[in-house]
């Protein structure tokens, strides 16, 4: 689609008049004819259009000119664009039959633009744009984190002064050497392990396929069972069922409504030929912290393995695989403020894990391809800090967190999904009744704040997330998900402007929504 003359100038004749607005004259056409980049005769031409549309009035005689009859505030930039356009549609045929009667297959994706597109519209006023209120607000930082300025100093000098390859035999390949042994005394130090326990991967997605494959294909002649939860990462679930296809058998733990697993159903189906049972320490959506020493310690009772996917976990909450008897623990450097691309494997001494990526002789032989040196580097420099103030960002991103979700539930019809304790420090994760995921985040996005509806590993997903549907919530209700997640970077004021923002734009989807309307007048149930 692209915008008529009339309508890219006529937008800025309005911001001219926004700009205007307190002042107690009108604004003569020449002057905003002129901050537009037109001409008088062009810009009364748009004028016309403006005025039928009842967003401008004029003033007539000496001192007379144009002035806008609403506030800024209460003018949306699509009633402005539509009084200037014949439509918005960027196809002829959105809004009539296709042709021929039958469906067109790419009609989805039309509709889909089109509707987010005046989202967005309806969504900014005048204002917004006169003001630039954009405020950036980054709340997804379970999806990713910031690199620290410090682990990035920590980082480049690997890049260029130190650029050797750790398996080289020469002075920088030396050097490099050193630092990824200290990397992983470092990472071995922060989790209770020993360095030769540590084995680094490209991020927790290699770490679990690595720890779930190597068990099962080592162990696979004293049983092919295995145990996992249904609401674990696509980097589990995806796997086991990869192990599936193989002849394992794959059995899967329940979920309660308040997002936890049980170690009495663990035991319950748990068999004396299982060899693994892995369960993710937090979960990545809603945040909740999952008994881990109570499902270790009944896998251990039963002579299997026990892994733990702790790639949400690590850095916020303690771990310590020694004293949780942890046999194998999954990471990703870039939940930690680390960076994207590094992560490692904690596997207990003696278990013999099979290689999955064939190569060199790196990381002892079980893993080939040339070591990431300054994302190794930077990883153990992260975590060695998110470990060092976990105590104190705890305490600020927790406060956070509760005042969001108190605010947040003040909105009608709409829950926590998860258990509030205990729960990872910065999670908060909410369902709305009778609205979308996708248009909130869209509105959200246009107010300078960003958010997720669910795993970012998922996000191009049209299903409602598995793990809402594991904790009960019905499949229209899980697609009305939010989830917004904290670091200590973020402050008070930030969680303020949220929750002044948040309600208005609840309001206004359920306003739109056929969903909503019927829920209103008694024709479906509340469920929230």
């Amino acid at each position: 689609m692209k915008l008529s003359s009339k309508a890219r100038y006529g937008l800025k004749a309005c911001l001219a008049l926004a700009e205007n607005y307190n002042e107690n004259q009108p604004l003569a056409l020449p002057v905003f004819a002129e901050k537009a980049g037109v001409t008088e005769a062009y810009m009364e031409q748009i004028v016309i259009l403006l005025k039928k549309a009842d967003i401008v009035e004029s003033v007539r005689g000496a001192g007379g000119g144009y002035y806008l009859k609403k506030s800024p505030k209460d003018i949306k930039v699509g009633l402005v664009l539509r009084a200037l356009e014949d439509g918005l549609e960027f196809i002829d045929c959105i809004n009539t039959p296709c042709e021929g009667g039958e469906e067109c297959k790419a009609r989805r994706v039309w509709n889909k633009i089109y509707k987010s597109m005046n989202l967005v519209l309806d969504s900014l006023t005048l204002d917004d744009l006169l003001h630039d209120q954009k405020r950036y607000i980054y709340l997804d930082h379970s999806a990713t984190t910031a690199v620290d300025e410090e682990v990035l100093s920590k980082m480049l000098p690997y890049f260029y002064e130190k650029a050797g390859n750790a398996s080289s035999q020469h002075g920088m390949g030396r050097d490099a050497e050193v630092a990824v042994d200290r990397a992983r005394k470092q990472v071995a130090d922060a989790i209770g392990a020993k360095s030769n326990e540590i084995y680094f991967t490209s991020g927790g997605s290699e770490s679990d396929n690595w720890a779930l494959k190597g068990i099962a294909h080592a162990y696979k002649s004293k049983g092919k069972h295995l145990i996992t939860s249904e609401f674990e990462h696509p980097a589990v679930l995806n796997t086991m069922k990869q192990l599936e296809a193989e002849g394992f058998e794959v059995s899967y733990l329940h979920t309660n409504p308040q997002g936890y697993v049980s170690a009495d159903e663990l035991e319950s189906i748990i068999r004396p030929d299982t060899i693994l049972v892995s369960v993710m320490y937090a979960n990545n959506e809603i945040g909740t912290i999952q008994p881990i020493e109570e499902l270790a310690k009944v896998a251990h009772a039963h002579g299997a393995f026990f892994h733990t996917d702790a790639v949400q976990a690590l850095g916020h909450v303690p771990v310590n695989v020694q004293e949780m008897n942890i046999d194998m623990l999954s990471c990703s450097a870039h939940k930690f403020h680390g960076p994207r691309g590094v992560g490692f494997l904690y596997a207990k001494r003696g278990i013999p894990l099979t290689s999955i990526i064939e190569g060199g002789a790196q990381e002892r032989g079980k893993r080939g391809g040339t070591e990431n040196v300054p994302g190794i580097a930077a990883m153990a420099a992260a975590l060695k800090e998110a470990c060092a103030n976990m105590d104190e960002n705890t305490k600020k991103v927790t406060a956070l967190r509760d005042k969001l979700i108190d605010g947040i539930s003040k909105i009608p019809h709409c829950a926590l999904n998860g258990a509030w304790e205990p729960r990872l420090p910065g999670n908060v994760n909410f369902c709305f009744e009778g609205i979308e995921g996708e248009s909130l985040l869209l509105l959200l996005d246009a107010k300078g704040i960003s958010a997720s509806s669910g795993s970012a590993c998922t996000s191009g997903s049209l299903d409602p997330s598995h793990v809402l549907l594991a904790i009960g919530r019905p499949h229209e209700v899980a697609h009305g998900s939010l989830r917004l997640t904290i670091c200590e970077d973020n402050t008070e004021e930030e969680i303020d402007y949220i929750l002044a923002e948040l309600p208005p734009i609840v309001d206004y989807l359920r306003n739109m929504s056929p969903v909503w309307k019927d829920l209103m007048s008694g024709k479906r149930q509340f469920t929230l």
